[in-house]
């Protein structure tokens, strides 16, 4: 199992496409950098808006040419109220993948320590909305230069300074590499970090005593406490809700790396956060290819830490854990951004 950590980079310039980083927040670092999803397929199953970009890993498998270079992204919607408990309608999954020689990248990796690289526009890359950062096939009618996404996003910007920008004929000649300059990104997008991707420690977990064991114990204290007053049926649901055994699990295993925001271990184990809405073989729908489609990794609620997101109110962006499935083949058929699957799980009510 791999586990992901959120850090600032010592380099904005690991943060693009180049760098082929795993990262959370700002503008997605695309791989594939002519034919991006559209805001078709980026927009909320709820409300219908565009989506903003979460998060991605990069995580090539070298067992095939094809996938040489291999990224999953995930976006979400930013309005609260999409977000219900455990649905996943606000959420996209996207899978893209490149071999070795492609179009876009040399075959040979980039220097950390060069400056000009941060300043070097990417060949072939499409139109980018300027609020956002996904495909901007639309411009700004008046100036022509301003891209963007949607008309939700043109009005966003033309309230948020574009106004008077083009108003006054002084509108920035955005350059590619702009993007990912720190005081270009919208404040409503997530901050921009690095994700560091490292191997997950064995710990010995103390054998003395069984979960059965732990249970009796339990029971007994309960009934002592309780000196009679609680019957067996009573004992039963008080310990199912003081006592999830999957909640406890979860709890004792991020314990021991509470900053992991994300586990990786494709076709590994997941680590549920309740006993509550876990899938059954039928909920994880085939790959359009008909492939099954396998576990690749989740995402862990200290995430959330970073997201700027207020977790007090009672609608708000939340989750106990969101787990990604892909395409057990890694199907390469079609537009190069394949949507794939999320399971959203809340913790237990």
């Amino acid at each position: 199992m791999d586990l992901g950590f959120v850090e600032k980079p010592e380099s904005r310039c690991t943060l693009r496409s180049p760098f082929f980083p795993s990262k959370v927040g700002g503008f997605p670092a695309w791989l594939d950098l002519s034919q991006l999803p559209s805001s078709d397929e980026t927009s909320c199953g709820v409300c219908r808006c565009p989506t903003v970009f979460l998060l991605q890993i990069y995580a090539p498998d070298d067992s095939n040419e094809a996938t040489f270079h291999r990224t999953i992204y995930i976006f979400c919607c930013r309005n609260p109220a999409c977000h219900r408990r455990n649905e996943n309608r606000c959420y996209n999954v996207f899978r893209c993948q490149l071999p070795k020689a492609n179009p876009f990248y040399s075959e040979e990796p980039p220097k950390e320590d060069s400056k000009q690289s941060v300043g070097v526009d990417l060949p072939g890359l499409a139109a980018l909305c300027w609020v956002c950062g996904s495909s901007g096939p639309k411009s700004c009618g008046k100036c022509r230069q301003a891209r963007y996404c949607s008309k939700e996003h043109q009005l966003m910007h033309w309230k948020n300074g574009h106004k008077g920008e083009c108003s006054s004929g002084r509108v920035p000649q955005q350059q590619q590499h702009d993007f990912y300059d720190s005081s270009v990104v919208p404040s409503f997008l997530f901050p921009e970090s690095l994700i560091v991707i490292e191997e997950e420690e064995e710990h010995n977990d103390d054998p003395a005593k069984t979960d059965e064991e732990r249970m009796a114990d339990y029971r007994a204290y309960v009934r002592e406490k309780s000196e009679g007053v609680l019957d067996d049926d009573q004992l039963e649901d008080f310990e199912t809700s003081q006592k999830d055994k999957v909640f406890m699990k979860f709890k004792k295993k991020i314990k021991k790396e509470p900053e992991q925001v994300v586990r990786y271990q494709r076709n590994g184990e997941i680590l549920w956060a309740s006993s509550e809405h876990v899938p059954n073989e039928v909920d994880i729908p085939r790959c359009q290819c008909g492939s099954e489609r396998l576990f690749e990794f989740q995402i862990m609620p200290q995430l959330l830490n970073y997201l700027e997101v207020d977790s007090l109110s009672e609608s708000t962006i939340d989750w106990g854990t969101l787990v990604v499935y892909t395409c057990g083949k890694n199907c390469s058929e079609g537009d190069p951004y394949h949507k794939e699957f999320i399971w959203k799980q809340d913790f237990s009510s």
